[in-house]
């Protein structure tokens, strides 16, 4: 039997609508707030998109009757859109207004092994501000708010949205003397602390070149629930680890951006710092983001990102610009809401046909019905009624509209309500505006 291949997910029929409809709910709210649609190309020069990530995540592209051994692209699928966007907006600054507000929907492509929550090809919703120059404390503050709305309104409600700054994770290692050279490798492994054992960590500390001191201050920072604790109280543990000024700075900042983002909505109190915290290291320069679902963490990150500052100038912008980012993963989101999801009736007709000799009378009914912006679906197949209802039943019309020639020519109708299971007998000439009427009323 013929399947799809493991790692690239298919949304189900039943699911598409409402995959859809997600997808629509967010990008409404993006509208509210001043942001603009833009598509970029899904492939990149390979030798860009090695700039950023490693070849084993990148899909180089070569045709299939290409000759020889020597597998050599030139081009590859993009491994995510903030990176495509970036090099966008380096090609084409001269034509856009800045600040420019940006969402995107597409496919991305990685070389990840398949496993729970996680895809070789995903569907990423992407949100980024990019501004003239590097001041972009308020639009990360609006970046986190546009996370907890189009969060909230796909209404998933139990949800963490950790914050940290590249600069608090530098002075903590910058005074238990960690050099900057092996800043990205410990990093990395304080990011995945979460998912593996302490002991493990050490070792991995310890093969990384870290001494027994550095190993043991690590190791207590990443054992310590920072999610449990308030602002104060974090700041009084971080400064047993550190003094630099480029801490308290980058402290300061966060403590400033978190009270920020309460005091602008008072039932925020799901955003926590957690120092351990890093992301994008290839190219986010100070704070970054992630949300983990409160009823499932070991789903991973359903949204993250960050700030990036050097990026689209290491793309060939003549000006200095900065960005700020998140990417949702639409389908671990999809997931979640999926497991909750019963499907329901929605505000469609279908009109049964009961004489193929009609369908002129039936396709005309329902473009009159479509002028008044409503979706209507004609059954062209020759079935008997039974079967047409039980069509109308898994497809979740709400309405069907039953006549046949001798009730077309008496001018009356049956219209049937699929989810209460009764129905009318209406005039003909009635039944458009009774549609309209009680569709209105739901």
């Amino acid at each position: 039997m013929i399947s799809h291949i493991s790692g690239y997910p298919e949304v189900v029929i039943k699911y598409q609508k409402l995959f859809h409809r997600m997808m629509q709910e967010m990008q409404k709210a993006l509208h509210s707030y001043g942001f603009e649609n833009l598509d970029t190309s899904p492939v990149e020069k390979l030798e860009t998109l090695l700039s950023k990530s490693g070849d084993n995540e990148i899909y180089g592209i070569q045709r299939a009757n290409d000759r020889g051994n020597n597998f050599s692209p030139e081009l590859g699928l993009r491994f995510d859109l903030t990176f495509s966007f970036a090099r966008y907006i380096a090609q084409y600054s001269h034509d856009i207004a800045f600040p420019y507000k940006r969402y995107q929907t597409g496919y991305v492509w990685r070389g990840d092994r398949p496993q729970n929550g996680r895809y070789r090809q995903f569907y990423q919703f992407d949100i980024d501000i990019i501004n003239k120059g590097d001041e972009l404390f308020w639009s990360e503050i609006e970046v986190i708010c546009l996370i907890s709305k189009c969060l909230h309104i796909l209404g998933l409600e139990k949800f963490t949205i950790l914050v940290n700054h590249k600069d608090i994770l530098s002075g903590i290692f910058e005074s238990i003397g960690i050099s900057q050279e092996k800043f990205t490798d410990i990093a990395r492994l304080l990011d995945k602390s979460d998912k593996i054992k302490i002991e493990t960590l050490a070792l991995l500390l310890e093969e990384n070149g870290c001494n027994r001191t550095q190993i043991d201050k690590i190791c207590e920072l990443v054992t310590i629930d920072f999610c449990k604790e308030s602002m104060e109280v974090q700041t009084k543990i971080l400064e047993q680890f550190t003094s630099s000024e480029r801490f308290y700075e980058s402290l300061e900042y966060m403590r400033k951006l978190i009270t920020t983002v309460k005091n602008l909505n008072e039932s925020q109190d799901n955003i926590v710092l957690v120092p351990r915290l890093a992301r994008g290291l290839s190219y986010y320069t100070g704070f970054v983001c992630e949300v983990i679902t409160d009823d499932d963490p070991k789903l991973g990150s359903i949204c993250g990102g960050g700030t990036y500052s050097n990026l689209i100038s290491n793309l060939g912008a003549k000006q200095q610009y900065a960005g700020v980012g998140v990417s949702i993963g639409l389908y671990r989101l999809f997931k979640l809401i999926t497991d909750a999801y019963t499907e329901k009736y929605e505000n469609t007709i279908m009109i049964a046909t009961q004489d193929h000799s009609m369908m002129i009378v039936y396709m005309k009914f329902a473009n009159q019905l479509r002028a008044s912006s409503l979706d209507v679906f004609v059954y062209t197949e020759l079935q008997n009624l039974s079967n047409q209802l039980k069509y109308a039943s898994k497809r979740k019309f709400k309405f069907v509209v039953i006549f046949d020639k001798k009730e077309y020519q008496d001018g009356i109708a049956i219209l049937r309500n699929m989810e209460e299971g009764t129905q009318l007998t209406v005039k003909l000439n009635e039944l458009h505006q009774l549609i309209l009427r009680m569709i209105k009323n739901v």
